[in-house]
């Protein structure tokens, strides 16, 4: 686990000095074989990524002695209309993730969201292997507003994309959710009021839609098209539900979101 001296701006040098150091704590992973920008074993057992059953729908955990249901999801979601099919996460948001996850929401915090991405492909790797489409399924981010894009210089989401569709093999589909209005920032609304504070605040984009195939990766459009849709947290659900219902509107096929960290317990 990083120390509290060790400071965003020294993550961003190791991993440009040093590419084969964990993103967190800059400890060496050459003789690790983690990948670059990857964490080293000490940091990866302190972030504790799920590793027991959870909900198909919405990503939190289940007892291992859970009983099935004909019903889809569980008692947490199952009244929830989610427009996206299923959730996958990575981790809960708490401890060591919740850590990376605030430093990958920096300029300076590229190489931990990079590493997030790496490994999450490597968890997917079941979920991936289930989806039987003829074409693979497009990685889409969740697009944040212009003013947030500037101010912070990243967008999480999008870079944890980017290093989850390399590692995966799959099309990554940048800019093809586009906002459609500047929402509050979820975290700062009430969690009551998080669907209305995100209702139409996504779009796909028109000309990525028509180019298809030269733009979004395979031979295919987006009409029927699996989309891993990715951000960095799933909290409601609200944000990927608004995207999701954006996607399914322009035609898209099954829609999952894919996060790093679920929060769990209250919100």
């Amino acid at each position: 686990m990083p120390q509290p001296w060790i400071t965003a701006a020294t993550h961003a040098v190791a991993d440009l000095v040093f590419p084969e150091r964990c993103a967190l704590c800059a400890a060496s992973t050459a003789d690790q074989a983690v990948g670059r920008r990857g964490f080293c074993f000490a940091c990866l057992r302190d972030l504790a990524p799920f590793d027991g059953p959870r909900c198909g729908r919405c990503a939190l955990p289940r007892p291992p002695d859970a009983s099935p249901s004909a019903e889809p999801g569980c008692p947490a979601c199952r009244a929830e209309r989610y427009a996206f099919d299923g959730a996958w996460a990575w981790g809960p948001y708490q401890g060591a993730l919740r850590h990376a996850v605030l430093l990958a929401k920096r300029r300076s915090g590229r190489g931990v969201a990079a590493a997030l991405g790496e490994q999450m492909s490597v968890g997917l790797a079941d979920l991936l292997a289930a989806d039987a489409s003829e074409a693979p399924p497009l990685v889409a981010p969740i697009p944040s507003p212009w003013r947030r894009r500037v101010r912070r210089g990243v967008t999480p989401a999008e870079e944890i994309a980017r290093s989850l569709a390399r590692a995966a093999r799959l099309p990554l589909a940048l800019g093809l959710l586009r906002t459609a209005k500047s929402p509050a920032r979820q975290a700062s609304v009430a969690p009551s009021d998080r669907w209305r504070n995100v209702r139409g605040a996504f779009r796909v984009s028109e000309r990525l839609r028509r180019l298809g195939a030269d733009r979004i990766g395979g031979s295919q459009r987006l009409e029927g098209r699996t989309v891993l849709l990715v951000d960095d947290v799933l909290t409601t659900g609200a944000t990927c539900d608004a995207a999701a219902r954006a996607l399914r509107k322009a035609g898209s096929g099954r829609v999952v979101a894919v996060v790093a960290a679920r929060r769990v317990g209250g919100l």
